[in-house]
């Protein structure tokens, strides 16, 4: 995007981070925040978009972070939220 002066906004960096989410690797998870605006970073739909990311790879720590940080917690957000803390729950004992 940067060698062809694209500017993303929203919904490509929304597009993204769903993308990095299903591959599933945390170093690519990691490089993508790093690279969006600060000014992106508190939006709604890049928060729910990372907190989904973070719980596919297994971080509910910085999913949980990221939707502290957000300016607004709407029925969308809450609801990611609680299903990978769900997620995370039945994985970890095994309930599946």
């Amino acid at each position: 995007m940067k060698q062809s002066q694209v500017t993303p906004d929203e919904a490509l960096f929304t597009v993204i981070i769903n993308t990095c989410a299903q591959i599933g690797m945390i170093c690519k998870c990691q490089f993508i925040v790093n690279q969006i605006p600060k000014n992106l970073l508190t939006k709604l739909y890049i928060c729910c978009a990372f907190i989904d990311m973070w719980g596919k790879v297994g971080s509910i720590n910085n999913a949980k972070k990221i939707f502290q940080s957000a300016r607004e917690h709407d029925v969308i957000a809450t609801t990611v939220m609680s299903n990978k803390f769900q997620f995370l729950f039945f994985l970890k004992f095994d309930l599946f």
